[in-house]
C-alpha cells in the first residue's frame, strides 16, 4: 500500500497550453470552479499495490539447493536459497547495515555457498556454511591492499570455487578504470582465508589520461 495526497479544489483559471505554439504563453484559458489546490491537502488515499517480489538464481547443488538474490521490488535484493520444490526462500545472514548482496555459487551437497553483502559500492564477499543463518556460520574474504593488487581497488568479488572452498576464484574492482581484474582466495588451517592478487599485480597495469593527452601508467 501507498498513501496519495487528496488535494481541495478552488475557483479560477485554467490554462490550456499548445507547446507546439508556444512554451512561454497559453493559447487559451476557461474558468473553472473546482481547480485543483494543490496548497490545500484535505486527506490521504490508501491505494493498494502488489509488491512484485524478485529474484534470480545463479548456481544449484546436485541436492536442488539454488542460491542466487530475492526482494521487494522497493528495495536491493539480498542473498537467498531455495530448495528446489518447496517454494519456500532462505534468506542467509547479514549484519544490519548489510542492505543488499547475492549468493553466486553453492558446493555439491549446498552446504556452502558463496556471494557478498553490504551497502552501495562497500561490499565483502562472504561464504556462508551450514545453511548460512548465523554469523558465526559466515566468514569474510578479505580485499587485497594496493601493495597486493597493484594499485587501489574500489571492491573485491567472490564468483566461484572449488567444492570444499580450499579455493575460491573472483575479481577486484581497479578503483582507476573500473575494470575487473582476477584474484583469487585459499583457506588455511584455521578456516580464514589469504587473497592473492599477484596474477593483477603482474599482467594488469591501470592508466589515466593526462591532459597532453597522453597515457599516465
Amino acid at each position: 500500500f501507498y498513501l496519495q495526497e487528496v488535494y481541495g479544489t478552488k475557483a479560477g483559471w485554467e490554462y490550456i497550453w499548445d507547446y507546439e505554439v508556444s512554451y512561454i504563453e497559453p493559447v487559451d484559458s476557461v474558468w473553472n470552479e473546482e481547480l485543483v489546490d494543490y496548497e490545500t491537502v484535505i486527506g490521504y488515499d490508501t491505494i493498494p499495490t502488489e509488491d512484485p517480489y524478485q529474484g534470480t538464481f545463479h548456481a544449484v547443488s546436485n541436492n536442488g539447493i539454488a542460491v542466487g538474490e530475492f526482494g521487494s521490488s522497493y528495495t536491493e535484493k539480498v542473498p537467498a536459497y531455495a530448495k528446489m520444490g518447496d517454494k519456500e526462500i532462505t534468506y542467509l545472514y547479514l549484519d544490519e547495515n548489510e542492505m543488499q548482496g547475492s549468493a553466486f555459487a553453492v558446493n555439491a551437497d549446498g552446504s556452502l555457498i558463496l556471494g557478498f553483502a553490504g551497502a552501495g559500492l562497500d561490499m565483502t564477499p562472504y561464504l556462508w556454511k551450514n545453511g548460512g543463518l548465523k554469523k558465526e556460520d559466515r566468514v569474510a574474504l578479505p580485499a587485497p591492499t594496493a601493495t597486493e593488487f597493484g594499485g587501489e581497488i574500489d571492491y573485491a568479488a567472490a564468483r566461484w570455487m572449488s567444492d570444499d572452498a580450499s579455493v575460491i576464484l573472483g575479481y577486484a574492482e581497479d578503483a582507476v578504470n573500473g575494470f575487473w581484474v582476477m584474484i583469487y582466495w585459499t583457506k588455511n588451517s584455521d578456516g580464514s582465508y589469504t587473497v592473492h592478487g599477484d596474477y593483477a599485480k603482474k599482467y594488469y597495469t591501470p592508466y589515466v589520461w593526462v591532459e597532453t593527452g597522453e597515457v599516465d601508467e
